[in-house]
Order: structure tokens, then sequence, then C-alpha cells
């Protein structure tokens, strides 16, 4: 007896939680959902003592990116940045950054710390989903090195922007508008985890 046919979901309506716009990033890789010990995994690896945690997680968002299409497009690759007082209060490097040093490794493209704060920002897991994107316009500007300016340009290059969690995604919508901004042909966003929203 043959199975009856299930209903195809309208993949081509927008869901509850998806924005009425399209991001500016043009894709997102995630190892999981930001729930349970994937969350747990995140909110450690905020921390210098857990770099290790942080590093390992980096090798498997790594190797999960590069089965992707793009992986071997990529010029670089950069994290979303962290106000150097919060990464003193947190004892070292922001996870992200430590997560995208390993992601490069495996991919084998270099690292590059792209982008800088230009102001402190409230902790976006503190503020309502509507105040997000408010907290960080225009908290990102380029990283300003005399030596970069020489060696890095940004124009048409393909860029992995490396963060922890993808909750709104005013965060990684910023970033990624510097880096176009600045050039950027593509900028890809890999996360651990992304948040289901309802």
């Amino acid at each position: 007896m043959p199975r009856p046919k299930l209903p195809v979901p309208p993949y081509d309506q927008p869901c509850g939680g998806c924005p009425s716009k399209p991001y500016p990033f043009d894709s997102v890789t995630a190892l999981g959902i930001y729930q349970g010990a994937i969350r747990e995994a995140v909110v450690a690896t905020k921390r210098a003592a857990h770099a290790a945690l942080a590093s390992s997680l980096g090798v498997r968002l790594g190797k999960k990116v590069e089965l992707a299409d793009f992986a071997n497009q990529l010029d670089y690759v950069t994290f979303v940045p962290t106000h150097r007082w919060r990464r003193v209060i947190r004892g070292g490097p922001s996870g992200a950054q430590r997560l995208a040093i390993s992601v490069g490794k495996i991919l084998k493209v270099p690292t590059f710390e792209l982008l800088a704060t230009t102001r402190w920002v409230a902790k976006q897991s503190l503020l309502p989903d509507e105040k997000r994107e408010l907290n960080v316009r225009g908290a990102f500007g380029i990283k300003r090195s005399y030596a970069w300016q020489r060696s890095l340009n940004l124009r048409d290059r393909h860029i992995l922007l490396v963060d922890d969690v993808l909750t709104t995604g005013a965060t990684a919508k910023e970033s990624t508008n510097v880096l176009k901004q600045a050039g950027a042909a593509s900028v890809r966003l890999a996360v651990v985890a992304r948040a289901v929203r309802r």
C-alpha cells in the first residue's frame, strides 16, 4: 500500500520569527540550536577559562563550514568584535575570536581581526529584541592599523564572519554592513548556535 503524501509546507512564506527584510549576510552555518548543552557551551566560551572549549567548538564549526559550497572561495575569516574592557573583565580574547582562529585553521584560510568596536554597547542578551538593533547601530568599524591598511584589501573579498550565537541577527547584520561597505563581495556567517525565534 503506497504511503500517503504529506502536505509540503510553504517554504517561500516567512516564518513568524523571520525578519520582513532579508539579512545582509549571504548565508548562515550553525552547529545547532541555542538550547540545552549547546547553550551551556556557548555561555561558557565567553570566559577565558574555557578557551579549550571555544577552540574545540571552533574545530567542529570549521569542519561544518568546510562542507559548504562556498568554502573554497573564502579569502578571510574574521569575528564579531568585543569591546576591549569586556575582554579585560572576561580575562582575555573573546570566545568568538577563539572560535574564529580554530575555524580558520580547519579551512586553511587566514584569520584577521577586521572589525573593532567604536563604543561601549550594552549586552544584547539583556535587551528586548526590539532594542538590540539600535544598541549596536554604529558600534563597529573596520579595525585601523597602518600595517593592515597596506596588506589587507577587503574589496571583492569573500569573508567568513564568526560569532557564538545568532539570535535576532542585529549584531551580525551591523558587522556585515561594515564589511560590505568596505568592499567585501560576500559575508558568510558561521555560528555555534542559532536561536529559535517565536
